[in-house]
């Protein structure tokens, strides 16, 4: 064949460079079917090194040929025609080496001769397409694998978005988790699957949901954040998944992995704005390679199942801390209502608020708050209220008054604060009832005055009892031995009216310092069941009262007394006093004409009245009123104080006539109120009526002491010589056989020896056991022997006592003949 190639001439020449160079792959066959030829692409393509073997192929013989259709080809090409063939897997020859695999081809038979002549040989040129369709197959099958994917992707997105939607729905803690760890099952089609919460302290995770293992370990179960694949994603915060547990080296391994045979596990951190929730673990029985889309995927889950979980936790915060707020809001003992700063009407209130100012909930709803503030306060109201938004300095506590619906005015408290619901600025406004507290502060405010009343009273006292007993015991002199010498003197004797005015000034200084003592609450009293008409009754026909119609001509006395009210439990004489004191007052604040009232009355005091020092009770009330201008509010706040006189000049008065009114009342009990204006004054005076039976004394006639005489062995106890001498000549005069003695003790003796018929026992003894520890001691071992107390100035609780241990009654000093002889007769007649 070679020599053919070197008759043609110059054409075959560049045939051959053209074959020889040729980059695809060329064989030249003899018309009879044998390779004449091959290039250097053809032994490339096939890897050959050795082509001895090609001498034994012939391609009419070849089967592998025959069946891939290059034999009908070179056949083809014989005839003169062009053959191709394109896509078909050939084998290497046999035995000609090379790699030995199959090559995927494009073919041409070309004839090979000169125009018109018979053919010279098959001119074999092949393509190589193996590696184009292996990338071709590659792409098919990267194709059809994507589709794939995306189709799963599209399916896991929609799940996703599935899940995401019906999550929206959940509001409960106690439903999201369960849902969230059944949708992590079956997002990635796992064998179990676990829900782990992050404990409080952050250190520990704890089993919330589970699906396939037993649900005992629900909430009970934890792990510290060193153990499984769940603490250790938890502590790097990112996705992380084990192909087989049995070779993991990053973690310990939990024996509930062991347990249940579990082989792979895919882990995604449950994350949102706050940081880390917890943890979605998802395990499977056999092994398992997670993609990065699957492990995007699961992350994505996680992190929208955190959110839900949060919000779920929130939205029932909320409603917890709302239901607090509500309970809180309406059994607060404040009243407490919010306003919308747009338009300043009441959004809500709570049921103090309701009560505070007596509207329904269905009226203030809506209500303009300034139907609650005064109209002088609500500019100052509404200054405040566009201040709380900016965050002003304002008084935590502002005093303020809120309108009742029936139109009183109500002292409050109120603070105020912004707070913020749905969006919407709302001012909280919090009130306080101060009513009670400012009644209790003018409660206080008095009991302070009365304190320091008592204690100027107290002061008085020390004064007062440091000077009475002595002043008692002269005026004793003073007022008894003028008596005795008018008994010794003719009747007609012009020394008798001296000496009557002697007695007189004597009583009138005597009366000075019982009203001292009665500022001082020091003087000795006895009460007696009496008639308050009664007592006033003696008193408006007594020369002092005739004395004071006398000097008030223009005005005229009224009494209006009540039938059958009450008696009560008195000192008669400090009453008498007390009346006589109000009556002058009363006569002495009218200028010219005018009118004095003097009235009684019953009343009941229950429990909704009591106030202002009254307690609940039945009372017998003594009101003495005058029409004269009025008592000043200063004045108002100081009648009661001693020495504080509002008399002119040139009218008499010692500043303790309303002293002793309030002393009085106080030493009974009582409570005396003042109401004055421009039409007057009344004084409006409550006394303890009392239940037991009035008392009967005897009363000497006026011209003769008959009645005074007596007989009966007396023992006199003072420890004044003068006290003991009068006492002696008084009783002495009347009829009785009288024994002296200075002190307790000696008393004490002298009645061991002979019992007297009564005793007259002095309560203040210096030195030495008083009366009241005398009489103790006598009676302990002469029980029912009869005593008087004689006394001008004692303790209370002394005379008190001695009364409880059974002594007839009191003789105050300075007394006069008709004064002892009238209670010695009368003790002396007592039934023992």
């Amino acid at each position: 064949m070679s020599e053919g190639f070197q008759d043609i001439g110059v054409t075959r020449f560049f045939f051959k460079i053209l074959f020889d160079q040729s980059p695809y792959a060329m064989l030249i066959f003899s018309p009879d079917g044998r390779v004449v030829k091959a290039n250097i692409a053809w032994k490339a393509l096939w890897g050959v090194a050795n082509l001895e073997a090609l001498k034994e192929y012939n391609i009419t013989l070849d089967k592998q040929a025959q069946s891939s259709g290059l034999t009908s080809a070179f056949k083809q090409a014989l005839v003169g025609l062009t053959a191709s063939l394109r896509n078909i897997e050939c084998e290497p020859i046999p035995g000609i080496g090379g790699d030995g695999k199959k090559r995927i081809l494009n073919v041409k038979m070309l004839p090979l001769g000169q125009f018109e002549q018979a053919i010279e040989g098959i001119v074999c040129i092949l393509e190589d397409k193996t590696r184009v369709r292996h990338v071709e197959a590659e792409q098919r099958r990267y194709q059809e694998q994507l589709k794939n994917e995306v189709v799963e992707r599209t399916k896991q997105f929609d799940a996703l978005l599935q899940f995401s939607t019906e999550l929206l729905s959940i509001s409960d803690p106690e439903v999201v988790f369960p849902f969230v760890n059944s949708w992590a099952k079956s997002l990635l089609n796992f064998d179990f699957s676990s829900l782990l919460l992050l404990s409080e302290d952050g250190n520990s995770l704890f089993i919330k949901e589970i699906i396939g293992m037993p649900q005992t370990m629900v909430n009970t179960s934890s792990m510290s954040l060193d153990e499984g694949l769940a603490g250790l994603v938890a502590t790097e915060q990112k996705v992380m998944a084990t192909e087989d547990f049995t070779s993991e080296q990053r973690f310990s391994i939990p024996d509930i992995v062991i347990e249940h045979n579990i082989i792979s596990a895919l882990a995604a951190p449950m994350l949102n704005e706050t940081g880390l929730t917890g943890v979605l673990i998802g395990h499977t029985l056999d092994k398992r390679i997670f993609s990065e889309s699957e492990m995007l995927l699961y992350q994505s889950f996680a992190n929208q199942a955190a959110v839900a979980i949060s919000n779920c936790m929130h939205q029932r915060s909320l409603r917890r801390s709302e239901k607090r707020f509500r309970h809180l809001f309406e059994s607060a003992n404040d009243a407490i209502y919010l306003i919308n700063l747009d338009n300043s009407s009441v959004v809500d209130c709570n049921k103090k608020a309701l009560e505070l100012c007596g509207y329904s909930r269905e009226e203030m709803i809506g209500m303009n708050k300034s139907a609650l503030y005064p109209p002088a306060e609500r500019v100052e109201m509404d200054e405040r209220d566009q201040l709380v938004p900016l965050d002003e300095a304002l008084p935590a506590v502002a005093s303020h008054y809120f309108v009742h619906k029936d139109g009183s005015h109500i002292p409050v408290e109120m603070s105020s604060s912004l707070v913020e619901t749905d969006g919407q600025k709302i001012l909280m406004n919090i009130v306080r009832d101060v009513s009670r507290r400012k009644a209790l502060e003018k409660e206080k405010q008095e009991t302070e005055l009365k304190l320091r009343r008592s204690s100027r009273m107290e002061a008085i006292g020390l004064m007062a009892g440091g000077v009475a007993h002595d002043l008692n015991n002269i005026l004793s002199g003073v007022i008894s031995y003028p008596e005795l010498m008018m008994l010794k003197l003719p009747f007609d004797s012009p020394i008798h009216e001296d000496l009557k005015k002697v007695v007189a000034s004597g009583q009138r200084a005597a009366g000075v310092v019982a009203d001292l003592l009665t500022v001082a609450r020091g003087a000795a009293t006895v009460k007696e069941v009496a008639c308050l008409n009664e007592l006033i009754r003696i008193y408006m026909t007594s020369p002092e009262f005739s004395q004071l119609d006398f000097l008030y001509p223009q005005i005229d006395f009224v009494s209006t007394l009540t039938p059958g009210v009450r008696p009560i439990s008195c000192s008669p004489v400090h009453i008498q006093k007390l009346l006589m004191n109000l009556v002058t007052n009363a006569a002495e604040a009218i200028e010219g004409k005018g009118v004095v009232k003097v009235s009684t009355c019953s009343d009941t005091v229950g429990r909704e009245t009591a106030s202002h020092g009254i307690a609940e009770g039945e009372y017998t009330v003594l009101e003495v009123s005058d029409t004269g201008s009025g008592i000043s509010q200063y004045d108002l706040d100081h009648i009661f104080d001693p020495f504080y006189t509002t008399k002119k000049m040139g009218r008499s008065g010692t500043g303790l006539g309303l002293a002793v009114v309030w002393n009085t009342i106080q030493d009974h009990e009582g409570h005396v109120a003042v109401e004055s204006g421009t039409a007057g004054t009344s004084f409006i005076i409550h006394l303890p009526a009392s239940a037991g039976e009035m008392s009967c004394q005897l009363s000497p006639g006026k011209d003769s002491l008959k009645l005074l005489y007596g007989d009966g062995d007396l023992l006199v106890v003072d420890d004044e010589k003068s006290q003991r001498e009068i006492a002696h000549r008084l009783l002495s005069m009347l009829g009785y056989r009288v024994s002296v003695v200075s002190s307790g003790e000696e008393a004490v003796s002298f009645v061991a020896k002979k019992r007297p018929d009564l005793i007259l026992l002095d309560m203040v003894m210096d030195p030495g056991i008083n009366g009241r520890q005398t009489y103790e001691r006598i009676i302990r071992r002469f029980p029912g022997q009869k005593a008087i107390v004689v006394s001008g100035y004692s303790a209370s609780e002394d005379i008190e006592r001695v009364m409880e241990l059974g002594v007839f009654g009191l003789l105050k000093k300075p007394y006069t003949m008709e004064n002892i002889g009238l209670i010695v007769k009368e003790a002396l007649l007592q039934e023992a």
